[in-house]
């Protein structure tokens, strides 16, 4: 199976390269081809050369025509109009500035020759014309290899995927959320209330551990801890100097929790569930939460909680059941077996997902 899902991907990761060179309509190769199929038609390689040559010629009529004028100037001070070699820089000087008017026209148009016909084709197009060819041409490399680069990215990443999965994953059953834990800990909790039957709980219950759904996000978190406070029967100082200490969010605890971020909210949400004392903890997979450091100070204040009383705790983390719980429950298909062995309860989940 893995075999097969390399070559799907190799074939996937194959199509950018395929459509590049056949079907993409600003391939290089393509561009290439009408630049120069347009300097054939035009006789010009270099607008940018031919520009310059132009006003070379133009520069240097205008350099004559000014030369005229002040070799005239000088000769109609000690000559008539009749004197022959006036009458020559006349004729000069008309035909200069006729060569300067032919050269402007040059600048607006262009002789090209098609299929042994005339067409005089505007100059200033002919440019925008090329120059929109060079743009097309350089887009189009530029598009090419980012094209090839994010191929050469997607194979590599898939060839490392798949000799992940190929030397580490063992295929198992997929787990099911058939009967959602979360759901039977909100009925314990008494947040949900059972269609069927009934739940029967002697002694105090919390709501789930580190759960912030607790909170109104416009109250500050000391006004929200003042309340479950009342809510649980116990002192709102007390339990607000614990949290305040304990959860270690500066100011951010007079502030409204909608400014919290989710760490926050988190950190404030243990501190509330681990300052009242309770009967029956109720955990949903958090036995901890923040960085490193903070999360080794949760789990000390929660074994010391749970050394005076009970838990329950639902968890996808084998290491956290066997360090918090010794019994267990497993629910499959709608059935419920105890185990007073917390070992024998794992080893009957694991035989499920096996």
């Amino acid at each position: 199976m893995i075999s097969t899902a390399q070559r799907r991907n190799h074939q996937r990761y194959d199509s950018p390269w395929l459509t590049l060179q056949s079907l993409h309509p600003k391939s290089p190769e393509r561009k290439r081809a009408a630049l120069a199929e347009f300097r054939a038609r035009t006789q010009i390689v270099d607008p940018q050369a031919d520009v310059q040559a132009r006003m070379g010629v133009f520069s240097n009529f205008q350099q004559q025509l000014a030369e005229a004028l002040v070799e005239f100037d000088l000769l109609s001070q000690t000559a008539d109009a009749n004197d022959p070699r006036m009458r020559q820089l006349n004729r000069r000087i008309e035909a200069i500035r006729h060569r300067i008017r032919d050269e402007r026209l040059n600048f607006t148009k262009h002789d090209v020759t098609i299929d042994d016909t005339e067409d005089d084709t505007d100059y200033l197009r002919l440019i925008a014309q090329f120059e929109r060819l060079q743009v097309d041409q350089v887009f189009a490399e530029a598009t090419y290899q980012a094209a090839l680069t994010a191929m050469d990215a997607g194979r590599s990443n898939a060839s490392r995927q798949n000799l992940y999965l190929a030397n580490f994953i063992q295929p198992t059953r997929a787990q099911r959320a058939q009967y959602p834990q979360t759901t039977l800990l909100n009925m314990v909790s008494g947040t949900m209330r059972p269609d069927t039957n009934e739940i029967i709980s002697d002694g105090s219950i919390s709501f789930t551990v580190a759960y912030s759904g607790n909170f109104h996000k416009d109250m500050a978190g000391a006004q929200n801890t003042r309340f479950l406070a009342r809510v649980y029967g116990v002192d709102t100082d007390e339990l607000c100097d614990f949290v305040e200490d304990f959860a270690e969010i500066g100011s951010h605890f007079h502030m409204p929790v909608r400014t919290y971020s989710s760490g926050m909210k988190a950190r404030l949400a243990f501190g509330v569930s681990m300052g009242i004392k309770i009967d029956t903890y109720l955990i949903d997979e958090a036995t901890a939460t923040g960085d490193a450091r903070f999360k080794c100070k949760s789990k000390d204040v929660f074994r010391a909680r749970t050394a005076e009383a009970s838990a329950v705790m639902v968890s996808h983390s084998m290491s956290d059941i066997r360090a918090f719980c010794d019994a267990g429950l497993v629910l499959n298909d709608g059935q419920i077996e105890a185990f007073d062995d917390i070992e024998e309860a794992i080893a009957r989940h694991q035989g499920f997902l096996a």
